[in-house]
């Protein structure tokens, strides 16, 4: 139990983020941290955080395990950015790869944005209130790090009661996730991030190219 609090802390998801920009929520925490707290905990019940204590935690999966604080005043000093180590490279790079495979292969598809490697999580819970969780409301979310390879931005996405235009599809993965990945796909360029050409979209490329130059 003491280890995964230690974790949260580190990550800053239990309060104590410091940082020269606005003021953010502090979070809510179980009162008790018995048995049910850490397992529900474990998978994103029961807590609360601001969503910039959220999209912060990514850092550390594009920074080889390094937690990397918000800085909100320009130039930034890199070479002062106070980094903290909360879980070894190795760590840091298996679960990098877990976030591609779920936009690659999981629930993550639709913020595939084309060239740009994103990895990231959906999250989907049922909204609280006064008579507990409502299965018809949803808080959804998709947090990423672009791109994977050469990892150098974190998205985060946080919808509140999601309405699909059509049918029922209220998770993030049809809602957050794709917002996600259309604010990459048009942010991208405008961030100086240049594709990386997957052979098959080389060679879709290069018959564009082609085509164009066909009298």
């Amino acid at each position: 139990m003491e280890r995964q609090k230690d974790f949260l802390r580190s990550v800053h998801l239990l309060g104590g983020q410091s940082h020269e920009g606005p003021q953010t929520a502090s979070p809510l925490t179980p009162e008790v941290w018995d048995a049910t707290a850490m397992a529900t905990v474990s998978y994103g019940h029961g807590i609360s955080v601001s969503p910039l204590a959220f999209a912060m935690t990514y850092t550390a999966f594009g920074n080889q395990g390094n937690y990397v604080p918000p800085v909100f005043v320009e130039p930034v000093d890199a070479a002062r950015v106070a980094k903290s180590q909360v879980m070894s490279p190795e760590t840091a790079a298996t679960v990098l790869g877990m976030l591609r495979e779920t936009v690659t292969r999981g629930t993550g598809k639709n913020a595939d944005a084309q060239g740009y490697e994103v990895a990231g999580k959906t999250g989907t819970a049922e909204k609280p209130g006064p008579d507990g969780y409502d299965p018809n409301k949803n808080i959804t979310s998709f947090a990423a790090v672009f791109p994977a390879s050469r990892p150098q931005f974190v998205v985060l996405v946080v919808l509140d009661e999601a309405q699909p235009r059509t049918g029922d599809q209220r998770t993030a993965a049809y809602t957050a996730a794709s917002i996600a990945g259309k604010v990459i796909a048009r942010a991208a360029p405008l961030l100086d991030v240049r594709p990386v050409l997957t052979a098959s979209n080389a060679e879709a490329a290069s018959l564009s190219v082609s085509e164009a130059k066909t009298p």
